[in-house]
C-alpha cells in the first residue's frame, strides 16, 4: 500500500471506529462495562511525510490524526469523568446518577436541587481537566510538528481574532441579554433552562426530526436525509448527538431528551449538522469527507434551529398566533443565550475555575458557580463559537437573497449544497462570504433575536 493510501486509511479507520465507539456508548452500556475505545491510528510520522497528498488534504489528515493523539492522551480523564457521571447524587429525597440530574433542570419543583447537585459534579469533573487537556495538546502538537503539517482548510481565524470576536459579541449583545433576562424573570443561572423551555404539549419529541425536515421541504433534501440519516433511540441528554460511521451514507443521530421549544431548537441544530454530512461528496478524499472542525455543518445546524423556531415556519405548522409568538420568543432567547455562552467558552479556554465562572456570569447575566461554569465551557469551544456566529450571519444573508421564506425556496438549496458537498475543505467563515454575508450581520441578527424574544 502506498504512503498516501495508508494515510487516508488511517484517518478513515480511526474516525469510523470513533463513531462506532460513540454509538455503543450512548447510554446503552451497563455501568460496569468499560468505555468503548476507538482503534487508535498507528501510522508513523515518516510514512505520513512521504504521502503524496494535496495541501488541503494533507492539512486535514494531519489534523485528524492530531486529534486522535489528543483523544488518546485524555482517555483516562474521560473514563474518570464517565465514572463520576455514573455516581448517584442527592436530588431532594432521591438519589439519581449525576448524568440524569441535568434533566431535572426542567422540572420546576426540582430545578434548584438539580443545580446544586450538578455544581458538585462540575467541581469534581474539573479536577485534573486542565492537566489532561494540556497533556493532550502536547501530544497533538508533537505529531503536527513531526509531520510539518500545513494549516487545514477549516482552521479558521487566529486565537487572538477569535477572542476579539467573542468579546465583541458579548459587549454588543449585553443590553439585549439584560432586557431578555429581566423580561423572562431570570435571577439565577439555574432558572434559564426553565425560562426557555416552553410548552411541552406543542413540541413533543415524537417525530420531531420529521417535523423539522418538513420545514425545509423547499430545499428538496428530505430524500437525502431519509437515505443517509438514521435516528437512534433517545437517551438522557440535553443535546443532539451525532456519529458518522461512513460519510455521507451512514449518519446516526440521537435527539435530546428534552421537549418544548428548547428541545426543538436543539434537535433542529443536530439535524442541520446531519444534513451537512449527508450532502458531502462521496468523491472527496476521506480526510476531507469527514470534516475536522465541522464548522460548516455546525453553522447549518444553528441556521436550521433558527428556521424551526422562527415565525414563518411556526405559522406554517398551524400554531395559533399566541402559540407562535410565544414559541418564537423562546427560540430567539435560546439562540441569543447560546451564542453568548459559546463566546464565553472561547474566552474561558485555559482560564481557572473562578475566571470561567465570571465569564459565564457575564454571558448569562446571572451569578455562576465554578462547577456550573466548567460544565458550560468545556465542549469544542472554538468550532462551536465560529459556527454560531456564522449561523447567525447566514440567516439574514439568505433572507436578503431569497426572501423571508428562504428555507422553502429551491434556489436557496444551491449555496447550501455547494458548501456542504466540500466537507472539510470549506470553513464556516468562507461559507458566509459565498452568500455575500458578513460578520456584522451576525451582530445585527443578535439585536433582531432580542426583539423577537421581547415581543
Amino acid at each position: 500500500m502506498e504512503a498516501h493510501e495508508r494515510a487516508r486509511a488511517a484517518v478513515e479507520q480511526w474516525r469510523r471506529s470513533e463513531a462506532e465507539a460513540r454509538i455503543r456508548g450512548w447510554g446503552e452500556l451497563d455501568e460496569a462495562e468499560p468505555l468503548p475505545t476507538p482503534a487508535w491510528p498507528t501510522l508513523e510520522a515518516e510514512t505520513f511525510v512521504d504521502a503524496e497528498l494535496a495541501p488541503a488534504e494533507r492539512g486535514a489528515a494531519a489534523a485528524h490524526l492530531a486529534r486522535a493523539a489528543f483523544e488518546r492522551a485524555i482517555g483516562p480523564f474521560r473514563e474518570r469523568r464517565r465514572e463520576d457521571l455514573a455516581q448517584p447524587v442527592a436530588l431532594e429525597r432521591d438519589r439519581v446518577p449525576a448524568s440524569v440530574a441535568a434533566g431535572f433542570l426542567l422540572d420546576p419543583n426540582r430545578a434548584r436541587s438539580a443545580a446544586r447537585a450538578l455544581e458538585v459534579v462540575g467541581r469534581s469533573l474539573a479536577r485534573g481537566a486542565d492537566e489532561a487537556t494540556q497533556a493532550g495538546a502536547e501530544r497533538a502538537g508533537r505529531w503536527l510538528r513531526a509531520v510539518e503539517a500545513p494549516p487545514h482548510p477549516d482552521g479558521g481565524p487566529s486565537a487572538a481574532d477569535r477572542r476579539a470576536l467573542a468579546e465583541k459579541v458579548l459587549d454588543e449583545s449585553q443590553s439585549a441579554l439584560d432586557a431578555v433576562r429581566d423580561r423572562f424573570g431570570v435571577a439565577e443561572l439555574w432558572q434559564w433552562p426553565l425560562a426557555v423551555h416552553g410548552d411541552r404539549s406543542l413540541f413533543r419529541p415524537e417525530r420531531r426530526f420529521q417535523r423539522i425536515a418538513a420545514d425545509l421541504e423547499g430545499w428538496g433534501f428530505r430524500s437525502v436525509l431519509a437515505a443517509h440519516v438514521s435516528v437512534a433511540p433517545e437517551r438522557p441528554a440535553l443535546r443532539s448527538r451525532l456519529a458518522a460511521r461512513r460519510v455521507p451514507e451512514r449518519i446516526r443521530i440521537a435527539g435530546p431528551s428534552v421537549d418544548g421549544v428548547l428541545g426543538e431548537w436543539l434537535a433542529a441544530e443536530g439535524l442541520g449538522r446531519a444534513l451537512a454530512l449527508s450532502l458531502v461528496s462521496p468523491a472527496a478524499a476521506s480526510p476531507l469527507r469527514r470534516p475536522v472542525a465541522e464548522t460548516v455543518g455546525r453553522a447549518l445546524g444553528v441556521l436550521v434551529a433558527q428556521v424551526a423556531t422562527g415565525p414563518v415556519a411556526l405559522r406554517k405548522r398551524g400554531l395559533t398566533l399566541t402559540e407562535s409568538r410565544a414559541a418564537v420568543s423562546l427560540g430567539a432567547a435560546v439562540a441569543l443565550l447560546r451564542v453568548r455562552l459559546d463566546a464565553a467558552a472561547v474566552l474561558a479556554e485555559g482560564a481557572p475555575l473562578e475566571g470561567r465562572a465570571s465569564l459565564v456570569a457575564r454571558a448569562t447575566g446571572t451569578g455562576a458557580d465554578p462547577g456550573a461554569a466548567f460544565l458550560l465551557t468545556t465542549s469544542a469551544a472554538s468550532p462551536r463559537f465560529r459556527a454560531s456566529v456564522a449561523g447567525l450571519a447566514l440567516y439574514p444573508a439568505l433572507r436578503e437573497h431569497f426572501d423571508e421564506d428562504f428555507f422553502r425556496n429551491p434556489r436557496a438549496a444551491e449555496p447550501i449544497r455547494g458548501a456542504a458537498t466540500r466537507g472539510g475543505a470549506l470553513s464556516a467563515e468562507a461559507f458566509v462570504e459565498e452568500v455575500d454575508g458578513a460578520q456584522e450581520q451576525a451582530i445585527a441578527r443578535l439585536a433582531e433575536l432580542a426583539e423577537l424574544a421581547l415581543a
